[in-house]
């Protein structure tokens, strides 16, 4: 009897050890033990499009040397107006500064078009959608240039997250 239970303890340690050593081996970071402490001024000025503070982690863990950093710190850095203007993120590896902006939106305008001086640009035309009642917050993914037969650039095609909302180019 005492054999048995010895030999089934020695069989639960091997089983044990085992799991262990695949555990090991899968390289899953532990979580941490304390959460991500997020530093804002008071009286910061959040802008109605911005990035994260978790947004900005994820923008610092694909900077090389970065990927697996224990975040310690997040920190807002303002400009002179007082915005939100930049992440600081602190890891245990070092500090990456992210921007609070988010990137800009990728643009497609199709070969030849003619775009007249008087024209609104892309980039105002995504403007003009967060001036729009339930896009004030929204993503823009991309900008697309439509244009008439002759290419003259007629139209903005801002893609959301909702949707596309089409801006007309002349002023």
């Amino acid at each position: 009897m005492f054999k048995v239970i010895i030999i089934t303890l020695l069989g639960a340690a091997v089983i044990f050890a085992i799991a262990f050593r695949i555990f090991l081996d899968l390289d899953i970071p532990l979580p941490s033990s304390a959460p991500t402490r997020i530093s804002i001024p008071q009286g910061a000025i959040e802008k109605p499009v911005m990035i994260t503070p978790e947004e900005a982690i994820a923008e610092a863990h694909k900077v090389p040397g970065f990927e697996n950093g224990d975040v310690l710190e997040v920190q807002a850095l303002l400009n002179e107006k007082g915005e939100i203007q930049y992440w600081l993120v602190k890891t245990r590896n070092g500090t990456v500064t992210v921007s609070a902006e988010p990137p800009p939106p990728k643009i497609v305008i199709p070969p030849n078009t003619k775009i007249e001086p008087a024209m609104i640009t892309a980039l105002e035309a995504a403007r003009r959608v967060h001036e729009i009642k339930g896009y004030e917050n929204e993503e823009i993914l991309e900008v697309f240039g439509l244009v008439d037969e002759n290419g003259n650039l007629q139209y903005w095609s801002v893609k959301t997250s909702k949707g596309f909302v089409t801006i007309e180019a002349r002023q």
